[in-house]
Parts: C-alpha cells; sequence; structure tokens
C-alpha cells in the first residue's frame, strides 16, 4: 500500500499491510459527515449511470426509505462491480450462480 494511483497494484500485499493502509487514508475521510453517500456516490459514477439502469432492467432504487437503506442492487454494486439484484444461488435461467467477478472492480474483485 504504497506509491501513486497510477502505478501497477503490488501481486501480494499481506493483508495486515492493506487493512493499515486502508484505515489510515479512508478512516479520516469516513469519519466525515455525508462520507457514506461519497462512496455510494464513487460507485455510481465509476460504474456509469446508464450501466447501472443496464445491469438491472427492473429499474430498482440503488436505496430505499427515509433512511437510505442500500438495496441488493447497490450492495451488489459496491461488492461485485454490477448493479444487480439477484443475489440467489441461481440465475433468472435457472443456472447455477458463478460469483466471480470478471469486471475487476468492486471490493471482491481482488480476492
Amino acid at each position: 500500500v504504497g506509491g501513486t494511483c497510477h502505478e501497477p497494484a503490488p501481486e501480494e500485499v499481506p493483508v495486515a499491510e492493506l487493512q493499515a493502509g486502508v484505515a489510515r487514508v479512508l478512516g479520516p475521510l469516513l469519519e466525515q459527515p455525508g462520507s457514506a453517500c461519497l462512496v455510494l456516490y464513487s460507485c455510481l459514477l465509476t460504474r456509469g449511470v446508464a450501466q447501472v439502469k443496464q445491469d438491472d432492467p427492473d429499474g430498482s432504487t440503488l436505496v430505499y426509505g427515509v433512511n437510505w437503506l442500500c438495496t441488493t442492487e447497490m450492495m451488489s454494486l459496491m461488492l461485485r462491480g454490477q448493479a444487480s439484484g439477484n443475489v440467489g444461488a441461481f440465475s433468472a435461467t435457472g443456472e447455477p450462480h458463478s460469483w466471480a467477478s470478471p469486471l475487476k472492480v468492486g471490493l471482491l474483485s481482488y480476492t
């Protein structure tokens, strides 16, 4: 965890070092009022509004209610990089889901 965002990431980073780096950089930012909303906006704008609409043909909302609860579409966007709310074991066609992330984005894409 070091360098600039223009350098390629190292192949392997010890988990403790990665956790410390994320806490050092994001910790102070996430303590600010409204910071959680900025994370959501960042996910949406990184994927692109048009692509998010294609990801979810049902047109579900990404947050819900007066408390702005994240929907499964938003959680999927953050974790897998795609706003698909289908979190079941099987796809709409009845095939088992392959949860591999071909997009190389999202919080689970490098695990």
